[in-house]
């Protein structure tokens, strides 16, 4: 049944960077496999992923990441619509296929990046407002939710898709992967003040872009005198964190990198999103 489904599993996309077959312009070839989510701010709507998901280059060495020296041209996922709505949850379903041009006429990207910290912040938000016609998607952040203070230690679930699997065979539905915050969330990880937290977790590719969410029936809420209210909740408490954007890699002596991994991952924090919209800074050609 639907209605028992989780509105967050609705949330989360599998999304297919795709080129456009040079030979056969109808045809796409798929890239790779990422995840994203929509988000609305101010009657508008937004696809957010990660931006070496848009770009399909590492974010740090501008590098092409796919073998074959291929950027997408689109991306294509299975959209979830909201249908009616009740006093506490939208009614959504799965509605078909949709598919998002990533660059304009003048083979400008579409996507928006960071106004100040532009392409060292791994987010890529693309409006979608020229759709025709008009989707209602289900949105992660109209969600119903209740702020809740987290702290380092807490659980928190990163819902995407792990090497393209989700939790049936048509990927319909996400996987929630259980991680902790690793890093204390009120201090961020990037000592130029980029906003992001790490989480401890064995998450795998294709979560790329997948939200970050707490989920619990404990609550813990900020006091006027500086202190921790701490609470349970009848029903569990949702808050939207951030975007998954990678597992860290560590350095050497030399400021080397190392080639192995530590599970642990980097979420952007959510404020960036909004940040990011505000700023309304598009993406510049890459060489």
């Amino acid at each position: 049944m639907l209605s028992e489904i989780d509105q967050i599993s609705f949330a989360s996309y599998l999304l297919k960077p795709c080129i456009i077959d040079k030979t056969n312009p109808n045809n796409l070839i798929e890239l790779a496999d990422a995840t994203g989510f929509i988000y609305n701010r101010n009657g508008k709507q937004y696809l957010i992923t990660n931006l070496h998901v848009t770009s399909g280059r590492n974010i740090c060495t501008g590098e092409i990441e796919n073998s074959k020296g291929a950027v997408p041209d689109l991306i294509k996922f299975q959209v979830s619509v909201c249908n009616s709505y009740n006093e506490q949850t939208k009614i959504v379903q799965k509605n078909g296929v949709l598919s998002v041009v990533l660059y304009d006429q003048s083979k400008m990207p579409l996507w928006l990046i960071h106004p100040s910290y532009k392409r060292n912040v791994d987010i890529a938000v693309l409006p979608l407002d020229n759709l025709n016609p008009p989707v209602n998607f289900l949105a992660i952040n109209d969600i119903q939710s209740i702020e809740t203070k987290v702290s380092v230690a807490d659980d928190v679930f990163v819902v995407g898709y792990p090497l393209a699997l989700g939790t049936n065979e048509n990927k319909d539905f996400p996987i929630w992967k259980r991680a902790s915050i690793a890093s204390e969330p009120s201090i961020n990880y990037f000592n130029d003040g980029r906003k992001a937290f790490v989480i401890d977790g064995t998450t795998r590719e294709g979560m790329s872009g997948s939200p970050v969410v707490f989920y619990s029936n404990f609550t813990q809420t900020s006091t006027q005198d500086g202190g921790v209210c701490f609470g349970m909740s009848p029903r569990r408490v949702f808050n939207f964190l951030g975007i998954y954007s990678g597992r860290l890699y560590g350095r050497n002596i030399n400021n080397e990198k190392i080639e192995k991994e530590s599970f642990l991952g980097l979420v952007w924090k959510r404020e960036l999103i909004d940040e990011i919209i505000d700023g309304n800074m598009r993406d510049e050609a890459y060489e």
